[in-house]
């Protein structure tokens, strides 16, 4: 815990610091006649900010009550209700001395939970009727312990503060190309501070997602401390995490998902589709509080010690599920689900050389068109051709990476579950499936023009991209005349899977005795590599 807490003050620390330089390197530069460009700028910005973030919950609630309809419930209400919640949410702001939050109850069988405010004494914390349904008491403790931590741990305050750090960076930046600095024979001083300004709000952006990411930990510290239980929290989270996509999405539903996506118990961007428990035997409510959660851990692996988990994790708000767990063990819990998983790792065999070998073969391939253009620089000021003649190179490796990355032999998953148990699966380089699955659902619940789709077989779910003959048009086409008769039609599945913040198949053919689609990723890809390479010679001719 303390380690955490005190990664996070660093964290915090550096954004002020980037500000302070920035500041300084201004001062120096810009003219005093613009000053007061900055010194309106920038205290607007933190008076905004500050605003926002006393007004935000009163906005929310509007928001929340009217959309989502909340329905809000006093704490005698929810003593009624639900009396050993009641009395744990008592028991833990009686203790550490804060004001019982206002909670609302969403009727939506998504599992979900989240807090704001703007202080100790006005957090609201809302969750889903899915929290109630799939989780037994414990856990459902241990999730309102996590956002009780946020509202002690004034993660509003935090989180707005460095957001603000972040909105002056890019305002220096702005300021640095917009305003006239002091005359000089050597040049415009203010290019030096717009440059360091863009690298430090660039990185701010990371230490940010990075500051989001501590305060994840510590919420989940605070819980696994005042339940005194910590596997019920690990247990949540795997529910939850690797579950969320157990029931359908409606447009409301995902919209709910993605709104809260940096408030919520969980990244949906994260857990999007990993395993979706209703599809395995255990299908009522009762059944799914009481699942054997060890079964989830040959999907954990990939989190864990994959690469490529590290290089999504760095774009999210919320630890991977799978490091979270494994916090929670650290924090000194001998209980057996959390020890299990730290057995059942340590026993993976990991071909590190297979592993990381891929991952360098894939960054490499993945930036040939960028060598390419870079390497045919030099030509073009040599023989003073033009500029847009390297689009020809650069589309000729996109060609190149067409074929890596839509193999057409190979590996082949037989089924979705074996696919995301596997450690060497890429978000670069699909691996071919074959598999027998249900269209349940579009990827985009809502978006009456996205052809793509949800499937669902024994034990998962996930989005699969589709790419028609034709693109954007011919998408639509497919979303408004074909989409409703294919809905929950059974058939093969055939395409390209990956992995990246979550798992997601590239159809290829979907068919049974009544449907065929053909989707055409490669195609789609070298048409639009030609298209470039041709608008390259067009642009070179008549420029």
């Amino acid at each position: 815990m303390k380690k955490v807490f005190g990664a996070s003050i660093i964290t915090l620390a550096t954004l002020f610091l980037f500000v302070g330089i920035l500041f300084a390197m201004l001062f120096l530069a810009i003219a005093p006649n613009n000053l007061w460009i900055m010194l309106l700028a920038i205290p607007l910005t933190i008076m905004v900010n500050g605003a926002m973030l006393l007004l935000s919950p009163l906005i929310s609630d509007l928001i929340y009550s009217w959309y989502y309809r909340v329905k809000w419930i006093s704490p005698v209400e929810l003593q009624a209700q639900l009396p050993e919640l009641a009395a744990f949410i008592t028991k833990v702001t009686t203790e550490k001395k804060f004001q019982f939050p206002r909670i609302g109850i969403i009727d939506d069988l998504n599992p979900q939970a989240f807090t704001y405010g703007s202080h100790r004494g006005n957090g609201r914390i809302i969750f889903t009727k899915g929290i109630l349904n799939f989780l037994n008491t414990e856990e459902i403790n241990a999730v309102i312990g996590h956002e009780l931590g946020h509202i002690y741990n004034l993660d509003f305050i935090v989180m707005t503060i460095a957001s603000t750090m972040l909105q002056i960076m890019y305002i220096i930046y702005e300021i640095s190309i917009r305003v006239r600095s002091r005359g000089s024979k050597k040049g415009n001083p203010l290019a030096l501070v717009g440059l360091v300004a863009y690298i430090f709000y660039f990185i701010g952006t990371y230490i940010l997602l990075l500051l989001s990411r501590l305060r994840e930990y510590m919420a989940d510290n605070f819980s696994a401390v005042q339940t005194g239980n910590p596997e019920s929290l690990a247990s949540a989270l795997v529910k939850v995490a690797y579950g969320i996509l157990s029931v359908p999405d409606t447009g409301k539903s995902k919209n709910l998902l993605e709104s809260t996506r940096a408030l919520g118990l969980v990244d949906v961007k994260s857990s999007k589709g990993v395993v979706n428990y209703l599809a395995s035997s255990s299908t009522t409510p009762e059944a799914q509080k009481s699942l054997d959660l060890t079964k989830i851990f040959p999907f954990m692996v990939f989190d864990l010690k994959s690469p490529w988990a590290f290089l999504s994790e760095l774009n999210s708000t919320h630890p991977l599920t799978a490091k979270r767990i494994k916090n929670l063990a650290a924090a000194g819990s001998d209980q057996s689900y959390l020890n299990k998983l730290e057995d059942y790792v340590a026993q993976v065999k990991v071909d590190n050389f297979k592993l990381y070998g891929n991952f360098f073969v894939d960054l490499a391939i993945k930036y040939l068109p960028l060598f390419a253009l870079v390497l045919s620089l030099p030509f073009i000021f040599i023989f003073h051709i033009s500029f847009f003649l390297a689009l020809i190179p650069f589309g000729m490796m996109q060609i190149v990476i067409i074929y890596y990355t839509y193999p057409a032999w190979g590996k082949k998953f037989s089924n979705l579950s074996e696919a995301m148990q596997d450690l060497y699966v890429s978000p670069f380089r699909g691996t071919l499936i074959a598999d027998e699955a249900t269209i349940i659902g579009k990827a985009d619940a809502g978006n009456p023009l996205t052809a793509d789709l949800q499937i669902q077989d024994e034990h998962a779910i996930v989005s699969v991209g589709v790419k028609t003959m034709f693109g954007f048009i011919s998408n639509i086409f497919f979303a408004l005349t074909k989409y409703k008769k294919l809905l929950g039609q059974k058939g093969n599945v055939e395409g390209h899977f990956f992995r990246s913040m979550g798992p997601y198949v590239i159809l290829s053919k979907f068919q049974n005795n009544e449907h065929k689609v053909n989707s055409y990723p490669r195609l789609a890809a070298i048409i639009g590599a030609i298209f470039l390479m041709g608008l390259g010679v067009v642009l070179a001719v008549v420029i």
